[in-house]
């Protein structure tokens, strides 16, 4: 048993020498002959065995995505499946192979299966009282959701993908909560502990990127100033933390310029449609008006012309009355007699009485004679 562990305990450290070298296969081989040491050794339910299974588990996620950045889209898939072997007793790996996994089928255009697979390990790690890839995986559901296209729903699905994004920031930060990242990446330096130094710078990048996406959905949102002071934030952390030689730096930086660009073109296309808007009603209120008065203008002219004729023919009536007053007494009578009922039938009863007083008159003068 005694040689077993000094066996063991040379592989362990030649494993750990090629991955401080970045001879990540070399160390994989080497964990491989110690887990089947301990399979024999121990038993595959022995803590042993445990351990060395999540060291060959995290050693395939990291070789899988090492092929998947130098789009060696087999080998990539061949040891992200490996991974997935090994991390069913392990639920704290298991989560972090479905969130590579996940990066696998998006960098292959195949969201839905993406997005399927970070639900899986979101589901794992809300269970859990500590989940070191939550904010991973809240990022990570950021991303595939603001890509995915779906036909309904657009703006739901970028405000689920903000929210994620949210999420994630708040993760990130409160891993520095308690040390800032330089003071971390000091205690690494002061340990000799490299590895551990790339970690923590990893994660500050994580962060900002964290920071870039919140303003990228900030954007889809045409929340325009949120977006802008995301992406500021996101370049003043990664100055702040980040070597001023770091790559992502440089691409926060276009980014901010470019998004301050496309808002501002953005915003005067938003101005121009107002304006052509406003100019469109104005124009449909005055063609309105417009139509109202000449609505008004023909009404009042008919009424006009009406009131001409009506003139026309009364002048003409009074012509008429004047070239033969009988006729016309006659026929004024008759109009009257015609327009004014009970009036009509008092005239009549006035020429009755006038012709029977003159017809008496008539007849005293008789008996005089």
């Amino acid at each position: 048993m005694d040689s077993i562990r000094e066996r063991l305990l040379q592989l362990d450290q030649q494993a750990q020498q090629f991955q401080q070298q970045n001879k990540y296969l070399e160390a994989l081989n080497v964990f491989e002959e110690m887990l089947m040491i301990k399979k024999s050794a121990y038993g595959e339910d022995s803590e042993e065995y445990f351990k060395t299974s999540d060291k060959l588990c995290e050693l395939c996620n990291l070789i899988a995505m090492i092929f998947l950045q130098k789009e060696k889209f087999d080998a990539s898939l061949e040891f992200l499946k490996k991974a997935d072997m090994l991390a069913q007793s392990s639920t704290r790996y298991k989560a972090i192979t479905y969130n590579n996994l996940a990066c696998f089928y998006r960098r292959n255009g195949k969201l839905r299966s993406a997005l399927q697979y970070l639900q899986q390990a979101l589901e794992i790690e809300i269970r859990q009282e500590t989940a070191p890839s939550l904010a991973d995986t809240h990022l990570n559901m950021c991303a595939v959701l603001s890509q995915l296209n779906r036909v309904r729903n657009v703006i739901q699905q970028h405000a689920e993908a903000l929210e994620h994004a949210l999420i994630s920031v708040v993760l990130l930060q409160d891993e520095f909560l308690m040390k800032p990242p330089d003071q971390k990446m000091e205690q690494s330096q002061n340990q000799d502990q490299k590895s551990g130094e790339q970690k923590m710078k990893d994660r500050v990048a994580v962060l900002a990127i964290a920071y870039h996406n919140l303003g990228v959905e900030f954007e889809y949102l045409k929340r325009f100033d949120e977006a802008i002071q995301t992406y500021q934030k996101a370049v003043k952390f990664g100055e702040l933390h980040l070597p001023p030689d770091h790559q992502l730096i440089g691409n926060l930086k276009n980014v901010l310029g470019n998004a301050q660009e496309q808002i501002n073109q953005q915003r005067a296309k938003d101005s121009n449609k107002r304006q052509q808007k406003e100019l469109q009603s104005r124009n449909q209120n005055k063609r309105k008006l417009v139509e109202v008065e000449a609505t008004y203008k023909q009404n009042n002219k008919k009424k006009t012309d009406k009131i001409v004729q009506h003139q026309q023919q009364q002048q003409v009536m009074g012509q008429t009355m004047r070239s033969n007053p009988q006729n016309n007494s006659v026929n004024i009578r008759e109009d009257d007699q015609e327009q004014q009922g009970g009036v009509q039938q008092e005239s009549s009863y006035n020429d009755h009485d006038e012709l029977q007083q003159e017809a008496q008159t008539q007849l005293q003068q008789h008996q005089q004679q």
